[in-house]
């Protein structure tokens, strides 16, 4: 009997987060099925198959909802989309800050950890959705704001 070195497959769950390596490559971080998220890997694409739509949906998400202080765009602020990133088991936990964008006031939160484990990356919401869904963190960032003046 002939002993060959068989390479065992493994099934995506879920693409998680995506990184840039030391050496310039794009790698994702994957949860694979049956599997817990401690035993993630940050794998680059080549070492994936047949997760054209998973990365697609991946991507399409990223773009749309993590942008960062520098790099704010409008389709960021579709409210659907918005609220259906918060009701995925992402919370916001913490207002960073508050500015102005097209006339609306919208703040960079921070998340707790979902049930995946993850946290995920801090992004801009519109303070009207935060009012609205989870005013108690918006309460907390202007009470941190106030400065009361004695008279005398």
């Amino acid at each position: 009997m002939s002993t060959k070195n068989q390479a065992k497959e493994f099934f995506v769950e879920a693409i998680i987060d995506k990184r840039v390596n030391l050496k310039g490559q794009v790698e994702y971080l994957i949860k694979w099925e049956d599997y817990s998220i401690e035993d993630a890997t940050w794998e680059p694409l080549e070492n994936v198959f047949n997760l054209k739509a998973l990365f697609e949906e991946f991507e399409k998400k990223r773009s749309k909802l993590n942008t960062t202080e520098n790099n704010i765009n409008k389709e960021s602020f579709q409210t659907e989309e918005i609220l259906e990133f918060l009701s995925e088991d992402k919370i916001p936990s913490k207002v960073l800050s508050v500015k102005m964008f097209e006339n609306k006031l919208i703040c960079l939160c921070e998340f707790s950890e979902s049930s995946t484990g993850i946290i995920p990356d801090p992004c801009y919401i519109p303070s009207s959705i935060l009012r609205e869904n989870h005013p108690k963190i918006l309460i907390d960032y202007y009470e941190t704001k106030i400065r009361f003046v004695n008279k005398k």
